[in-house]
Formats: C-alpha cells, sequence, structure tokens
C-alpha cells in the first residue's frame, strides 16, 4: 500500500463493507440475539398478569427488530425462532396450544417478524451502501489532491534539478557542449564560450563542425567530429584517444582533452550528445618540464662521479645511474633484479640492512659505510648518503643516494693513524732519549759542585761526561731541525768539489768518542786514487757521521765496524758494515722512514728517535745519490752503502786541516741574555782566556752598559723580554761608542728565516745553541773583521 494510499484511507474512515453487522464475530451477534430473546421473555414474564393469555407475542416484536438492527439478518431469523419457541412454551396456554386460532397466531407473528427483520435488514444495507459511496468520493478527492502535490513538487524538483545543473555548468572549469540528435548546438557553457569565441545564443542551432574545429595536435590535420563517435555509445562517458587543438574563433589554439557521452531520449532513442573539453595546455607544459627536468637529472646523474641510485617506498630499488652500472659491471635490467645490497660485502650488509630499515621506518636521511664489490671482484669502500623523496602531495615516495668512493680517503686514513702511532711513538721516545742525557749532566753537575777541582780526578771525568751528554743533546736537536728544513724544502747546500777522504776523516773525528767509549774499533778503507764528489762538505759528512754512529749503537762492545769506499759505475760508493744486531726483513723495506723503529725489546731498548736515517736518505737525495741498507736478518750485521755520483776536480780549500788559534790579546766582550746560567757560564770560558767579560741580563739595560764598557764584542741572545736581539742590535748600532763593536747572536733560534732576520740586523755571526765553544772562542781570537756569517 502506497503513502498516498494510506493518507486517503485515513481520511476517508473506518471500512464498513455491505451486509457486515455492526456486532463483528459470529458467536457474539447470537449472544446477543440470545441476551434480547431474554429480555424479550422477562418483559412478557412481567406484564403477564396484565395480559393473560392475550397477545403472548407482543414484546417478541421488539426483540426481533432489535436483534435486526443489531446482528444482521441471520441473526434475526434466529431471535424469531427464539422469541416464537419462548412465547409457545410459556404464553400460550396448553389447552390452547393446538388450537387453530392458536397456530394461526403463532404463524402469523413469524411471518411478520421476519417482516419486520427483512424491512430492517433492508434500510440498513441501504444506509450502508449510501455510506460507502460517501467513502468512496471521499478517497477519489483525496488521491486527487495528493496526485496535485505530487506534481507540484515534482515540478518544484525539476526546476531546482535545472537550476542546480545550470549553475553547475556555469561553475565548472572545463568547457561542455551540448547537441541534439542532429549535431546541432543546443549550448555552451561560460568556459565553452571563451574557448571558442562564439556565445551560447550565437551558436545554439548551428552544426558542431562549424563552431567547434578540431585538430591533431602533432600533425594539425583536421579531425572526425566527436559527436559521430559519441552516438554509437551507450554507456557512460569516455575519453577520446586522440590529442586535439581547439581553435576557436578568433584562431587561438587550446590544447583539449575530450571525453563525450550520447543523450538517450524516450526508449533508448538517441538524444544528442554531451562534450567535455579540458584544456591541457598546462598539464602538457608541466609534463614536458617534467621529462625534461628527468632527462637532466639523469644526464646529471649520469656523468656525475658519484654512484647514485634510487628506491621507492617500499625500499625496491628502481634506478642506477651510469656510474653505479660501471662500477658493478651490470645492466640496469640486473642490477634491479639483484638489488642494492646484493654486492656488500658480508662483514657490511647485516649493519647496512639493519640501518636501512630503521631509516625507511622513521623516514630520515642516513648516511654510512661499507664495502662494495666491482665488476672485477675488488671490494672498495663507499660513502652512502641518502635522503627521502617526497611528491607534490608531501606523500613518501622513496629514498635517492649517492655513493663516493672513498677507498683512497680510507687508506689514507690508515696511513694518518699509522703516522700519528709513530708520532707518539716519537714523544715516548723522544722524551726517553731527551731524559737519558739529561740525568748524567744533572749528576756531574751535583759532582762538580761537591768535587775540590785540585786534588780529585773525578772532576775532569765529570766534565767529560758533560760536554758528551751536551753534544748528543745537541746532535738530536739538530737532527730534528735538519729534518724540519728538509721536508719544508729550506736547506741550502753549499756547493763545492769535495774529496771523499776529507768526508771519512771529519766523520771519524765526530764518531770517535762514541767509539772509545762502547771499545769499538773502525777499519776504514779510502779508495785507491783520490776520488771526488759535488756536494756540501758539512752535510755530507753529517750523513756519514749518522750511518757510523747507528753501525755503532747496533754493535755489541768491542765489535768491528767497517767504513770503505770505492769507485763505481759514474760514481763513489761509501759502505759502512758492521756484525752488530741485523735488520729484520719485513722490516727492512722501512729502515729509512722517518720515526720509524724496530721493537724496543727487540733492540734492546736502543732504538734511538728514527730520525737519523731517514735524514741520511734525504740529505744524499739532495747530492743526487741513493742510500740502501742490507742484512741477512736477526744476528747477522748489517751493511749501508751510498751511492754519490763522481766528478773531476780538485781538492777544495775547505778541506784544508784547520789549525788551532793561538790565544790573542785580551778582548771586551758584553754577554747580553735573560738566562743568567748560560751568561755566566759562557762568561766563565771567556775569563779562563783571559777575555773581559760583563754580563747583563735585563736588554733594556745594555745599551747604557754597552757605552760606558765600550766592548769589542757584544754577544746577545734573541728571545728577550723588553727588547729582543735585534732589537737590541739597532740601537747599539745608532750609538757611536758601540757601532764598531761585532755583534754575534747565540740563540735556540735555528730556522732559515732567523738567520735572514739576524743578517738584515747587523748581526755578524749567529751561533745556535749550545754553542760549539772551539769555534767561538776561535772567532773571538781571531779578531774577525764584521763580516755576516751563519754559523751551525
Amino acid at each position: 500500500m502506497t503513502p498516498v494510499t494510506k493518507r486517503v484511507l485515513a481520511r476517508a474512515g473506518p471500512d464498513e463493507g455491505v451486509g457486515m453487522p455492526k456486532v463483528r464475530t459470529l458467536w457474539s451477534a447470537y449472544a446477543v440475539v440470545a441476551f434480547i430473546a431474554g429480555l424479550a421473555l422477562a418483559l412478557r414474564a412481567i406484564l403477564n398478569p396484565l395480559l393473560g393469555d392475550q397477545v403472548p407475542f407482543i414484546t417478541f416484536f421488539f426483540a426481533v427488530g432489535l436483534a435486526a438492527w443489531l446482528s444482521g439478518w441471520w441473526p434475526s431469523v434466529a431471535a424469531v425462532l427464539i422469541s416464537a419457541l419462548g412465547a409457545w412454551y410459556w404464553f400460550v396456554p396448553k389447552t390452547a396450544s393446538g388450537s387453530p386460532q392458536t397456530i394461526v397466531s403463532l404463524a402469523l407473528f413469524v411471518v411478520t417478524a421476519l417482516a419486520v427483520a427483512a424491512i430492517i435488514h433492508g434500510l440498513q444495507r441501504a444506509r450502508q451502501k449510501t455510506e460507502e459511496l460517501l467513502g468512496e468520493g471521499r478517497r477519489r478527492e483525496a488521491v486527487l489532491e495528493e496526485t496535485i502535490a505530487a506534481r507540484l513538487r515534482a515540478e518544484g524538483a525539476i526546476a531546482e534539478q535545472l537550476n542546480w545543473f545550470t549553475v553547475t555548468l556555469q561553475s565548472i572549469a572545463e568547457a561542455v557542449v551540448t547537441t541534439d540528435e542532429q549535431g546541432r548546438i543546443a549550448l555552451l557553457n561560460p568556459t565553452a564560450e571563451q574557448m571558442t569565441g562564439w556565445t551560447s545564443a550565437e551558436a545554439k542551432g548551428h552544426p558542431l563542425e562549424d563552431i567547434l574545429r578540431l585538430l591533431d595536435l602533432r600533425t594539425r590535420a583536421p579531425l572526425e567530429s566527436p559527436v559521430k563517435k559519441s552516438a554509437a555509445w551507450t554507456g557512460p562517458s569516455r575519453a577520446l584517444p586522440e590529442s586535439m587543438l581547439l581553435v576557436g574563433r578568433d584562431g587561438t589554439e587550446h590544447p583539449v582533452a575530450v571525453s563525450a557521452a550520447s543523450i538517450r531520449a524516450h526508449r533508448a532513442k538517441a538524444g544528442g550528445a554531451v562534450l567535455v573539453f579540458r584544456d591541457v595546455g598546462e598539464a602538457l607544459r608541466s609534463r614536458a618540464a617534467l621529462e625534461e627536468s628527468e632527462a637532466r637529472f639523469r644526464v646529471m646523474a649520469d656523468s656525475a662521479p658519484a654512484l647514485i641510485w634510487m628506491s621507492d617506498a617500499d625500499g625496491r630499488a628502481v634506478y642506477f645511474n651510469e656510474q653505479w652500472l660501471k662500477f658493478t659491471g651490470r645492466t640496469l635490467e640486473q642490477e634491479l633484479r639483484c638489488g642494492r645490497t646484493a654486492d656488500i660485502h658480508p662483514d657490511d650488509r647485516q649493519r647496512c640492512l639493519d640501518l636501512y630499515r630503521a631509516s625507511f621506518e622513521a623516514k630520515m636521511p642516513f648516511e654510512t659505510e661499507y664495502r662494495l664489490r666491482r665488476a672485477g671482484g675488488q671490494y672498495r669502500w663507499l660513502v652512502d648518503k641518502a635522503v627521502p623523496r617526497y611528491d607534490g602531495t608531501g606523500q613518501f615516495v622513496g629514498y635517492i643516494g649517492a655513493c663516493l668512493d672513498i677507498t683512497e680517503r680510507k687508506a689514507a686514513e690508515h696511513r694518518l693513524q699509522e703516522e700519528d702511532r709513530r708520532k707518539d711513538d716519537f714523544l715516548a721516545i723522544l722524551s726517553h732519549e731527551l731524559r737519558n742525557p739529561l740525568a748524567p749532566i744533572r749528576n756531574a753537575a751535583h759532582l762538580i759542585r761537591m768535587l775540590d777541582p785540585r786534588t780529585d780526578r773525578r772532576l775532569a771525568e765529570a766534565c767529560a761526561m758533560l760536554e758528551r751528554q751536551t753534544s748528543h743533546l745537541a746532535r738530536l736537536v739538530d737532527e730534528l731541525l735538519d729534518v724540519s728544513r728538509i721536508m719544508r724544502g729550506k736547506i741550502t747546500l753549499n756547493w763545492d768539489v769535495i774529496d771523499v777522504a776529507s768526508v771519512f776523516s771529519r766523520a771519524v773525528e765526530q764518531v770517535r768518542p762514541l767509539l772509545d767509549e762502547r771499545k769499538q774499533k773502525l777499519a776504514a778503507t779510502l779508495p785507491a786514487g783520490p776520488a771526488f764528489v759535488h756536494g756540501d762538505l758539512t752535510r755530507l759528512v753529517q750523513a756519514v757521521t749518522n750511518v757510523l754512529h747507528n753501525a755503532s749503537k747496533f754493535s755489541d762492545n768491542g765489535a768491528t765496524i767497517e767504513l770503505s769506499a770505492a769507485a763505481a759505475d759514474s760514481g763513489v760508493e761509501i759502505k759502512v758494515s758492521d756484525t752488530g744486531r741485523g735488520i729484520d726483513p719485513e722490516f727492512l723495506p722501512r729502515v729509512f722512514d722517518l720515526f720509524h723503529q724496530e721493537d724496543n725489546v727487540a733492540s734492546g731498548g736502543n732504538r734511538g728517535l728514527g730520525v737519523g736515517l731517514a735524514l741520511v736518505r734525504d740529505l744524499i737525495g739532495l747530492h743526487g745519490g741513493t742510500v740502501s741498507a742490507r742484512s741477512e736478518g736477526r744476528g747477522k750485521g748489517s751493511e749501508f752503502t751510498i751511492c754519490l755520483p763522481a766528478v773531476s776536480g780538485k781538492k777544495s780549500a775547505a778541506d784544508a786541516p784547520r789549525e788551532k788559534s793561538a790565544v790573542g790579546p785580551a778582548m771586551r766582550v758584553l754577554i747580553v741574555d735573560d738566562n743568567a746560567d748560560a751568561a755566566n757560564s759562557l762568561a766563565a770560558l771567556l775569563r779562563i782566556r783571559g777575555h773581559s767579560v760583563k754580563v747583563v741580563c735585563d736588554s733594556t739595560q745594555a745599551v747604557s752598559e754597552a757605552e760606558v764598557f765600550a766592548p769589542r764584542f757584544v754577544v746577545l741572545d734573541i728571545g728577550m723580554p723588553g727588547l729582543n736581539g735585534y732589537e737590541l742590535a739597532a740601537r747599539l748600532q745608532q750609538n757611536s761608542r758601540t757601532q764598531r763593536a761585532t755583534l754575534i747572536a747565540v740563540t735556540g733560534y735555528a730556522q732559515f728565516a732567523d738567520r735572514q732576520r739576524s743578517e738584515e740586523a747587523g748581526i755578524s755571526y749567529h751561533f745556535v745553541k749550545p754553542v760549539d765553544f772551539d769555534r767561538f772562542i776561535a772567532l773571538i781570537e781571531a779578531r774577525s773583521e764584521t763580516v755576516y756569517e751563519s754559523v751551525p
């Protein structure tokens, strides 16, 4: 039942069908009849004293009429029968019950009662029919009203839908064109009007081809009308496959994507088409820009020196650049199948996988180092840096990473670590080597203070000890400075033609104290004839002395060391051989490396600084020569060979033996040094030689003291508080009483730049602490003219 029917029936009232009694059930109807008959019998019984045997059926007529009105036809018939039987039984005398008069009276009652029931039943049916007709009329009126209301609502919905459709068409960004079944324009929305240059009113009724000119985007050939294709479609809207240009009324061209749908009228008859044109110019430009960007990225990635990879959001590799493919020796398809971690070193793979998983889950950048196998099977160290990628909507789409080959850097780091270890070893050994001579120096100083110089011979031994240990400390410092100068390219050689014999004599002279201390013998063999080399005599003597010193240090007490020289192919070979501890084969290639020493225990604690042989290698290299070492192993001694290019020439004047100068007349010497011990000890040595010495420890007082003392020589330190040595030299040269004095620097500054500054300041001689006193006193007593000389 529809809502409309329900509302109509509710308005019409309850259904009262024809012949339907007011009493709704059969048993209730007969119960009512029995009750009414009972009332009639009771009423007749009440009236019986008045009526007697007369009119025994008088009260039952009313009972039959009431039963007919209330219960219908058949219950009223039952009421007639009950009334007749009741009256016959109760109110007709027994004596007269068989009389004709009584029988006729009973028959008349039955007929009359039935007639009354029939009349009442007919009246009731007529009334019911009338009510039914009235109800039907009311129902039809209600249906008509509902139909009118529904039509009004439908018209309102259609108007609302039409308004919604119109607003939608006008506000939609795409161009919408509708046609009728003949392909004529029915409607253009504002976007279509703008793209075509036609208004909807102007275009209405014109064929679609006259309003819309469509060209192929690539060939610019005219295209078939989309309406013809859409007419055969019965499904939803479809996008046409062609790339199109929509040419407007003024010739303006719009790249468009077109979708079309057929409008179906009554009984699926074609009723026109709807065409939707979407301007894709910006999309095409964006796509072209994206393709250009991707192409630029690939060119840049393929030409970059780094190994570049990309993965998707699930961690699967999607791209490798050319450098990566060259590294692994596989194609892109093979590499995508293998995966990015397939060639990682087994020791590094799990660590990398754990890092990748944690980074992907957190979507955080990561950096790691691992070994990756290249095409030839060799593993190379890479540093891999990766960052997450996001699309235009902020959605995570994967990672992009770049790998750089850091194998050389790793090797350099290893070398630096090794150098750092060697530096630490060197500092430890340097501390040991410097402390060793300091101990006897301090002991000797205490001994000298305690002994009587006139009677105790141990004083001479203490002095000799002081001289040896001081020379050892000076040698260590000189070697370090020489190595530093060579490494920085600051060393200068005084070239001359030198006889190898002079090199031998001076080297043996310098190493003799060590040989005597260890009771070792030196067997020297000179070449058969003169052998000349081109070089710096001092530096060559230093190199040979270092080799002899090394041979003595690693040989037992009482051992024999051999020194020989012989002519070789276009050169001179100098060999130093010993029968000492020897060199382990694994250490032999590094024996000339700076700060490299063998194990301290293996060498009996006599390692040295690892500087002497490195200095020999550098000095001989500066002379164009080579130095090599040979040993049969531990306990079998060693042999060092120095090869120098030979030259033909005469003996250098520098090789002439130096004569000790006699003691000259006393000189006035002014010593200016803030270190009182150094100044007073030097003054004591000069006074022993008979010179007049004055010591000034404050450089600011030195000018006034010099003006009174009028010294012939001024010995000054460079690094002093107040006036430094250079500033003091300038002031002394400006004073008339001191400007003719010879200025001598005695300082710890030994660099080439320091010597150059001394020369520029007018200082004639530059001695480096500790001073070689023999040379220093020879200078003073020779009364040399003021000519600058740098004295090592």
